[in-house]
């Protein structure tokens, strides 16, 4: 399992039957289904995964349903929380496939994409910086010669 999923996993299991538990599940869902959405459609994710991922929250979905829907039901707490470790598996299953392909920015992890794209921005930044104070550092110098 990816750290991503290990950490979602961890979190469900941590889950109490008590009202900060219900919200808790709901907060879960709502973050994993977002992850997940985002990354799926970022460009050059597989079309047939991204409709993969769109099955997976019609038919898995409590809270996370597309609103034309009414939202999935559960018998109980205990129930609930099965059928989010269940989404969870299945788009961790849908992430095994996005890493076996070893497509370019994507990973086993939802959040790569947009974590590389930060990185980028860090990484473009930093060279902004660089030249900046070469820059300051130069300029006085060249002005006196």
């Amino acid at each position: 399992m990816t750290a991503y999923f290990d950490r979602t996993s961890a979190s469900i299991a941590a889950l109490t039957a008590d009202s900060a538990g219900y919200d808790a599940i709901r907060d879960i869902e709502f973050r994993l289904v977002r992850d997940v959405r985002v990354c799926a459609e970022m460009p050059g994710f597989p079309d047939d995964l991204r409709n993969a991922v769109d099955v997976i929250v019609l038919t898995r979905g409590i809270y996370s349903r597309p609103r034309p829907l009414q939202p999935g039901d559960a018998d109980d707490f205990a129930d609930h929380r099965r059928k989010l470790v269940r989404l969870s598996e299945d788009f961790h299953t849908v992430f095994h496939e996005v890493a076996r392909r070893g497509l370019p920015r994507f990973s086993d992890s939802p959040t790569c994409p947009v974590s590389c794209m930060a990185a980028d921005g860090e990484n473009r930044q930093d060279n902004m910086a660089a030249g900046v104070y070469l820059l300051d550092k130069l300029l006085p110098w060249l002005l006196t010669k």
